[in-house]
């Protein structure tokens, strides 16, 4: 999740404390209310399951078994968020199952994917004060329909549910736990966007957060970004990136791919064909197509906002030394300019390969953005409804490695061990700087849900190979008062690091 200014904590405390909405009962039924980043989102299920695609759904494995079916809702898109209206929700980043849990009927399970330093402030907060409310949806309520269907089986746990989407009736709900991209102390003041706002430092004050998964990032060019021939200047393949090279890009000190000795070469149609994407999407020339000088050149840079993790663990990364470029365009859409904020996950691809469901954008095939490495592999590769949404670019080579062999497994619902092992094994083995611990939340005063974010959060590690990014992302778990389980080989002090080697032998690195 992200952190916020100082004007933006105003705002956001008081439009949760003067918004009128339904606020739900605190501990009805012993409901548990989750708010955290996007990345949580992979461990709700899915609204329409596809054939042979790994994802495990954690709420679904709290619920009874013999009862009831269990049912999933998830929100329509761009519903305006209750604590500030200036954000649109993307369909699906609200999840709300609702089941029998210990013989009692009704039990909610809600988890709202957003903004790590929104997140952080939420749990921070009293519980139950206005200023720990995030935006929920009311199961049944305003707008659900059935998904076709149903039920439905996850194919991660193989139990039914039935699932629902387009709900739109909203209300407040106070936030038991969280989760966030990052450790609130990678937010730092020279952290600023194009928005005016930089981020803040967020303490472990009155809460504590522990490492859940190892997430890899990456680095991802548009697909006309290509290796030039010293010789002829024709097309020569994927480009790689050093860190320095990362941080002038984005600095702006490097604004054309020729300085870096790369070149922008036309593409062709994508094959297959894919209408989501925005005009001006394509697949990459082949080597040896000739430069032409007619084409644009210059760097266009997509950024997230510093409220978002990914942002943050970006620049704790990369721009270590010196700070993003912070003027530009918000968009979408990103046309006409050369440096964009890209406000959500989705938004930060559509920068590079453009989308033509509203809002609409056109591709930049010159761009380069960050995003999570599951989010960079190719959907062709992995997959309708697996991980991947990533067509019109492709992740680039850190300092010579990849945080993931890109390959998809075998059985795609169901990877082994080594093919996990396999694809991780660059940054589990310390070799890939671009990642960091997601981690959860939770206040230092008992809740009384404290059990059952215990087992969600061990269900999490237990599930991650079936769930839709468990191929890209590590099991790192160090819960308080548990013991770890971890398939890291190594470990950071902080988001951008130093990396220590944990004791014994590790011959999976060698």
């Amino acid at each position: 999740m992200q952190c916020l200014s100082t004007v933006q904590v105003g705002r956001y405390l008081a439009a949760a404390a003067l918004t009128v909405g339904v606020i739900a009962p605190s501990a009805a039924q012993a409901d548990i209310n989750i708010v955290g980043s996007t990345h949580g989102q992979a461990y709700q299920g899915v609204a329409n399951p596809v054939a042979g695609q790994a994802a495990a759904s954690i709420p679904l494995s709290l619920c009874d078994a013999g009862g009831p079916t269990p049912e999933r809702y998830q929100n329509l898109a761009n519903i305006t968020d209750l604590t500030d209206p200036t954000i649109l929700i993307p369909a699906g980043n609200i999840v709300v199952w609702r089941c029998t849990r210990g013989g009692v009927p009704n039990f909610l399970f809600r988890y709202t994917g957003g903004f790590s330093a929104m997140a952080y402030n939420n749990v921070k907060a009293a519980l139950g004060s206005p200023q720990s409310n995030f935006t929920s949806i009311v199961p049944g309520g305003t707008g659900c329909v059935a998904v076709a269907g149903n039920p439905k089986t996850d194919p991660g746990t193989g139990k039914q549910y039935n699932s629902f989407q387009n709900c739109s009736q909203k209300e407040l709900v106070p936030a038991n736990f969280a989760t966030s991209d990052t450790k609130g102390t990678a937010f730092q003041p020279t952290m600023c966007d194009q928005s005016g706002t930089c981020a803040q430092t967020i303490l472990d004050t009155g809460v504590t957060s522990f490492p859940i998964t190892a997430t890899a990032f990456s680095v991802i060019v548009g697909n006309g970004v290509q290796k030039c021939d010293p010789n002829t200047k024709a097309a020569a393949g994927k480009i790689s990136l050093t860190r320095i090279q990362a941080e002038a890009i984005y600095t702006g000190t490097v604004s054309s791919w020729n300085q870096l000795g790369y070149c922008v070469y036309p593409v062709q149609p994508l094959n297959p064909p894919d209408a989501s994407l925005g005009a001006g999407a394509g697949d990459m020339s082949p080597i040896g197509t000739p430069f032409n000088p007619g084409i644009d050149q210059s760097i266009v840079t997509c950024s997230r906002p510093v409220d978002a993790g990914t942002r943050i663990n970006y620049d704790a990364i990369f721009q270590k030394d010196v700070r993003q470029i912070s003027t530009g365009t918000i968009g979408p859409p990103f046309t006409g300019d050369i440096n964009y904020l890209a406000p959500t996950v989705s938004d930060g691809l559509a920068c590079v390969q453009g989308r033509s469901a509203a809002p609409a954008s056109n591709a930049n095939m010159n761009a380069i953005t960050y995003n999570r490495a599951d989010e960079a592999a190719s959907p062709v590769a992995f997959g309708l409804g697996n991980v991947g949404r990533m067509r019109g670019g492709y992740p680039v080579a850190m300092d010579g490695v990849q945080p993931s062999n890109f390959t998809a497994p075998a059985v795609l619902s169901n990877p082994s061990d080594a093919e996990r092992a396999a694809s991780q094994k660059e940054f589990r083995c310390g070799r890939y700087i671009f990642w960091a611990d997601w981690v959860g939340i939770q206040r230092n005063t008992p809740d009384a849900n404290q059990a059952l974010w215990n087992q969600y959060v061990a269900g999490i590690a237990t599930l991650l190979p079936k769930t839709q990014i468990g191929y890209f992302h590590a099991r790192n778990l160090r819960q308080p008062g548990q013991p770890v389980n971890t398939e890291m080989f190594v470990q950071k002090a902080d988001t951008k690091g130093p990396i220590t080697v944990n004791p014994g032998d590790h011959p999976a690195c060698y």
